[in-house]
């Protein structure tokens, strides 16, 4: 029987769920659709949230939760009727409490004993449930120092258990400040490693941990994938509003860090646009000193809102002008929401810091965006971008115009190629670490 035709039973653990969202959490569950509909079984475990209730029924696969010190930390500080917009200083607040914690208490108690702090919740759940489901894999869509150690402990409980890590950050995500990690990091990915079964790994990600060099695990088991987030979107596209209002909206959603994603080169930019209906939206956290002391200069030109949900940011995207997206220092994670711009065929402004950002590979593909260099600019560049937003103000592609050069990136190929490389035959899965 053809590997890909026996049903298999899968563990996901994740960092989260819905309708908390990261790259982790959105490509575990495409990827969950994907094989259900192939006929496998998935269950995630994940790390509860004070959202994760809301679509624990809707999702459709079975969902264990549990606490760990972090969402324990979370949960004493959280008010009943707290907003979404609040989720985010909540967690920075409960990160900060269990990293002091961590630095005091962790290196002072033996390894046993950090075991039982960190992951003994979501261990005993899933042991206990492996001894029913005999589950065939699992895979842990998270930093490989985090909740990895869960799926190494399973993998030496139950060895039958095939080990999978889906990794969508380097090693070091922030080189600049972490740099002394580096050594420390290297010997425990050496000792995962010998116990991993395949370790699944974007090219750009691949190549950023080669440049701050690892050896990418053992070559056999290492292959190179692609995200599963270009897909169509069943939301309408509508921009009239702004255009009747004659503004023209440029959003950008997500984090801003001031050591590997300062807004203060992009803020600079936007100011020395000249047409005034030129408004830049800002779905953000992070960074608020510099933002605020921009929206004080800059007044109206500069519109700061709080988080949303994720349908209510795909409303926002799908009536704004143009899209943002802002890469990284250091090259990592790809942020799901430029797959969404992509499906909804807007104009993308993509500021990049380093010339390795993984972006570029979906981007430079993409007909409707102005890439910028925020280590190599200039007058030129800006008035450029200042064309290039006035001459596709009110343009929107279709999906098929929008993915004419993207269609190996397409959600189902990408899932497709995954499960060969997880479960198929032997040639694809040596053709896909060969790419490593």
């Amino acid at each position: 029987m053809n590997m890909l035709d026996s049903k298999k039973k899968f563990i996901f653990l994740t960092d989260g769920y819905f309708p908390v969202v990261n790259a982790n959490i959105v490509c575990a569950d495409i990827l969950a659709d994907y094989f259900k509909k192939k006929g496998h079984e998935v269950d995630f475990y994940v790390v509860k949230n004070s959202f994760d209730e809301i679509e624990k029924k809707e999702k459709g696969s079975n969902i264990f939760y549990f606490e760990n010190v972090y969402s324990s930390i979370f949960f004493k500080f959280q008010k009943q009727n707290v907003k979404y917009s609040e989720l985010s200083t909540l967690k920075k607040l409960s990160s900060k409490i269990i990293n002091k914690v961590k630095r005091i208490a962790i290196p002072k108690i033996s390894g046993g004993l950090a075991d039982t702090i960190l992951i003994k919740p979501v261990l005993e759940k899933i042991l206990e449930q492996s001894k029913e489901k005999k589950y065939d894999y699992i895979i842990s869509f998270v930093h490989p120092f985090g909740l990895t150690r869960v799926a190494q402990k399973v993998k030496q409980k139950f060895p039958h258990i095939k080990w999978v890590t889906y990794m969508l950050d380097p090693y070091v995500y922030n080189y600049n400040n972490c740099q002394k990690l580096i050594p420390k990091r290297k010997k425990l990915f050496s000792r995962y490693t010998k116990r991993l079964d395949n370790l699944l790994m974007l090219k750009g990600i691949y190549e950023e941990n080669e440049r701050q060099g690892y050896d990418n695990g053992q070559k056999g088991i290492t292959a190179i994938i692609d995200l599963p987030m270009l897909r169509r979107l069943d939301i309408e596209n509508n921009v009239q509003e702004n255009l009747a209002n004659d503004e023209i909206e440029c959003l950008y959603a997500g984090a801003f860090y001031e050591s590997y994603r300062n807004p203060t080169k992009i803020l600079d930019i936007f100011s020395k646009l000249n047409d005034e209906r030129i408004k830049l939206k800002l779905l953000s956290w992070g960074c608020e000193e510099i933002i605020d002391a921009f929206k004080l200069k800059q007044g109206e030109k500069l519109v700061k809102l709080s988080p949303v949900p994720p349908n209510e940011y795909l409303k926002m995207a799908s009536d704004t002008n143009i899209m943002i997206n802002i890469g990284a220092t250091t090259p990592s994670q790809i942020s799901c929401k430029i797959f969404d711009a992509i499906a909804l065929g807007k104009p993308i402004i993509n500021f990049f810091f380093n010339k390795h950002d993984p972006t570029l590979l979906y981007l430079k593909l993409y007909p409707l965006c102005y890439n910028i260099d925020l280590n190599d600019f200039n007058q030129n560049v800006i008035e450029g971008l200042e064309r290039f937003i006035l001459d596709n103000r009110d343009k929107v592609l279709t999906f098929e115009q929008a993915t004419a050069n993207l269609k190996e990136y397409i959600s189902d190929a990408v899932c497709d190629d995954t499960l060969k490389t997880i479960i198929g035959d032997e040639k694809f899965k040596s053709d896909a670490t060969k790419k490593a």
